[in-house]
């Protein structure tokens, strides 16, 4: 495995029968050029999804992280090659009280969504959150997304409905109680999935 692809809190995730790498790791400055061209890879209703609406000019995924605090990962395919963006996700910390609240969002390209990139992405934001001494992470999901509520659960979010529109549901995980002993002894991190099978790393 090349050394040069990996930064000391990267994760590989997968290795491909092509010898791609699929790595998780922080955002860079230098990936602004690779979301963008997720973002114009991305199906209209990943799109809408994502973004709850029309996108116009430069939505927020390509600027830098606002608010202090905020934590972004990547996930990157990369060969000798070629380069790319293939999932992100964020939170950003609530300031308007004490911080002790953060508010995430994830996107994946649609090739490469059911592959679980989604919860290495969300489990991800959620160990670093909790390390930060965060108490709450929360989203808004469209309702009729049903993969994402399918992920949220997957990753112990409580979901019910927005109640002051329809069209959202909010998921909400307490950071203190994935804390308890109970989980302490989950390992949260990625997987090494060869092409012939899985094995934990």
């Amino acid at each position: 495995m090349p050394h040069h692809l990996f930064s000391a809190s990267a994760h590989l995730l997968w290795r491909l029968r092509d010898g791609t790498h699929i790595v998780l790791r922080p955002l860079q400055a230098k990936d602004s050029a690779l979301l963008e061209d997720m973002l114009e890879r991305l199906s209209p209703r990943t799109r809408r999804n994502r973004f709850h609406g029309g996108v116009n000019g430069r939505p927020a995924l390509l600027e830098p992280m606002q608010a202090e605090g905020g934590v972004a990962f990547v996930v990157v395919a990369e060969n000798p090659h070629h380069t790319q963006v293939v999932a992100e996700a964020r939170y950003a910390i609530d300031h308007d009280g004490e911080g002790r609240t953060a508010e995430f969002a994830v996107v994946v390209d649609d090739r490469w969504q059911r592959l679980g990139l989604g919860a290495h992405a969300m489990r991800a934001l959620t160990n670093t959150a909790s390390h930060a001494g965060l108490h709450w992470l929360y989203g808004d999901v469209l309702a009729d997304n049903q993969a994402m509520l399918g992920l949220m659960q997957r990753c112990h979010f409580c979901c019910t409905p927005d109640q002051e529109d329809t069209r959202l549901v909010h998921a909400e995980i307490s950071l203190r109680a994935a804390q308890e002993p109970v989980e302490s002894n989950r390992w949260w991190g990625p997987r090494v999935v060869h092409a012939t099978g899985m094995d934990y790393a």
